[in-house]
């Protein structure tokens, strides 16, 4: 190579150095709003791919389901020293009481349909965490789940959540001693996303009256710290609510779920998602087979139940209902919006919300 050319070479390489310094200079990377990009956090909060484990903490479930998954739990629990984990879970039955507390774990199921998350074989072992919360029928202090997240963040992606009936029938009273709460995932004070998650047949005491205080749910969220995502997921044959969001609850963000109640076809007068807080975001989801046509003059079933007080007023306004109403799909629902029908115990309000009809 000559002088000349060696000169052209340099002098090349320096005005790309120098441009891309001033690119540099003048476009900084904001590290927020690069985290907050839409296609950013659509790639961050993905379903991790199947290359074989790899990319998993540990891998659970391929002997034992049950034991290899509690003597996990138990060593991650007691573990200061670990967090933010990925777990991914073998298709199998986990028949044990699911407990997270404190820390950030993300359990992956290899199938949604085939890793099922069952409870104990025996509910009467199963154990309660306190609660300062309430809704429309008092205080809640305990809530029992067959999955229990306890503070924390924690993602449930891509399995299931299968109560035991007969369980659940001879054992609610006993469990319900106190003012407690049954759910198939119970959530106090924690950061939780619930993705591509069935929850199903979290049924207590098919007796008694229609509405009220029938405290046995598909999803409950408690405490002042919760906040949730729950998004296309599947919640059928519950008690009493699909998810019940007590008070104290920060945000819920409710998004392309299925949530399918009985027709009528069970004692309770059931609802969709009910609400006591006044942060939600409810859209493209879809409601069905919430009924109540027995004559009962409490008792209202419907896709969305809203209570409100003086704290969170603001939530009724006409932007909420008007989008919950045009951005869901609702099928055999037979309650329209009522403005400022007394609760039961009239220290509430409720407004329920059916999408798809003008209200009388």
């Amino acid at each position: 190579m000559n002088k000349n050319h060696f000169s052209i070479l340099f002098l090349s390489i320096f005005f790309i150095c120098a441009a891309l310094a001033a690119i540099t200079c003048t476009m900084p990377l904001d590290i927020d709003n690069f985290l907050n990009d839409s296609a950013v956090k659509g790639i961050i909060n993905s379903t991790p791919p199947d290359n074989g484990g790899d990319e998993y903490d540990e891998i659970i479930g391929s002997v034992d389901p049950t034991e290899e998954l509690r003597q996990a739990l138990s060593d991650y629990n007691g573990d200061g020293s670990r967090n933010n984990e990925t777990w991914s879970l073998e298709v199998g039955n986990y028949d044990l009481q699911v407990w997270v507390d404190g820390k950030t774990l993300t359990l992956v199921g290899k199938n949604q349909d085939n890793v099922v998350i069952r409870g104990p074989s025996d509910y009467s072992t199963l154990t309660s965490f306190s609660v300062t919360d309430s809704d429309a029928s008092g205080a809640v202090s305990n809530v029992i789940g067959l999955i229990n997240i306890n503070g924390g963040n924690v993602t449930l992606r891509n399995l299931s959540i299968e109560g035991n009936t007969t369980e659940f029938h001879s054992k609610q009273p006993a469990l319900m001693a106190a003012p407690a709460a049954l759910a198939g995932i119970g959530i106090v004070g924690a950061t939780v996303v619930i993705e591509n998650v069935t929850v199903n047949n979290i049924v207590g005491i098919n007796g008694g009256t229609s509405s009220g205080a029938q405290r046995v749910y598909g999803i409950l969220a408690a405490g002042s710290s919760t906040n949730l995502t729950i998004r296309n997921s599947t919640i059928t044959y519950f008690q009493k609510n699909g998810v019940h969001v007590l008070a104290n609850v920060g945000n819920v963000y409710f998004t392309g779920n299925t949530v399918t109640g009985s027709a009528g076809n069970f004692t309770a007068a059931q609802n969709g998602i009910v609400l006591f807080n006044g942060h939600a975001q409810i859209d493209n989801n879809t409601f069905s087979n919430f009924r109540w046509d027995k004559p009962d003059p409490v008792a209202v079933a419907t896709a969305i139940l809203v209570w409100r007080d003086s704290n969170n007023i603001g939530f009724f306004d006409g932007t909420f209902q008007d989008n919950a109403r045009s951005n869901n799909t609702f099928t055999n629902i037979n309650n329209l919006w009522v403005t400022d029908n007394p609760g039961p115990l009239g220290q509430a309000q409720c407004h329920v919300l059916y999408g798809g009809l003008n209200p009388d």
